[in-house]
């Protein structure tokens, strides 16, 4: 089962949250779902999207890239529970999750 939740950490914080038919949008721009006050975050970064039961990262053309696994976001990616995202610069990670009472 995919997960639909993520965990959004930076420094000693964590918070999880549910990614739902709307999406998450992280980013510099108070009106993002997640704001990420650093300089290296655009001001729309990424956005997190579950559809037809998978959870995907798509970055949205920020300088500093995104990587999942390691490896730079290129278009549209599924994520699985046990992938690490991060934005890059900023110390922010985000962490698949399955939903209470799921599976992972």
């Amino acid at each position: 089962m995919s997960p639909s939740c993520v965990r959004v950490s930076c420094g000693d914080m964590t918070v999880p949250m549910e990614v739902g038919k709307e999406g998450l949008v992280l980013g510099r721009e108070p009106g993002c779902d997640v704001v990420i006050d650093h300089p290296e975050v655009a001001a729309r970064h990424l956005v997190l999207l579950f559809r037809d039961g998978v959870l995907f990262a798509q970055g949205l053309g920020a300088a500093n890239s995104v990587l999942v696994n390691g490896w730079v976001l290129a278009g549209l990616c599924p994520l699985r529970c046990g992938d690490v995202v991060e934005v890059r610069g900023a110390g922010v990670t985000i962490r698949p999750w399955p939903a209470a009472g799921g599976r992972g």
